[in-house]
């Protein structure tokens, strides 16, 4: 999981827990933004969890 540190801190509760839609893409050089794009839009999908925490 992971953490931030936010200052200011807009939020009522801390920590607050938020998740990130992410994808897991292959991690290698691409040869153009296509090639890249195309592993992108096949990638799994994935939620990464991540706490905001008061200063």
């Amino acid at each position: 999981m992971a953490r931030a540190r936010v200052h200011p801190y807009p939020f009522d509760q801390s920590p607050l827990r938020i998740p990130i839609p992410a994808r897991l893409v292959p991690d290698r050089a691409y040869e153009s933004q296509e090639a890249f794009l195309r592993d992108f839009y096949r990638a799994e999908r994935c939620v990464i969890a991540c706490n905001l925490h008061a200063d």
